[in-house]
């Protein structure tokens, strides 16, 4: 149970950092894009794909359980990444008009 702690929040961490790196991408080539979109996106594909690595790289069996887990990984790894700094900014700017 600790190692699923510790892989959630470095999941979290780089999720974050990513979703910022993607964002900053697509300002720069002046792309639309949804913020919530693009934190799910990265955080599905970085927490699901570093859970299935972690079961690999320990000889960790694939089976359903463990796909579940990975898949729930990405899932609290996106949800990390839309409460992050983002959505603190978009918060205080709508209290501000209010």
């Amino acid at each position: 149970m600790n190692m699923i702690i510790v892989l959630l929040t470095m999941f979290a961490s780089l999720t974050t950092l990513v979703t910022e790196g993607v964002k900053k991408i697509l300002d720069e080539l002046k792309i639309k894009y949804s913020s919530n979109i693009v934190a799910t996106i990265c955080g599905l594909v970085i927490g699901t794909v570093g859970t299935l690595l972690y079961c690999y790289y320990k000889n960790i069996p694939l089976d359903t359980k463990n796909v579940i887990t990975a898949i729930l990984c990405g899932l609290v790894s996106a949800l990390g990444a839309m409460v992050g700094y983002d959505k603190i900014i978009q918060t205080l700017k709508q209290l501000g008009k209010e």
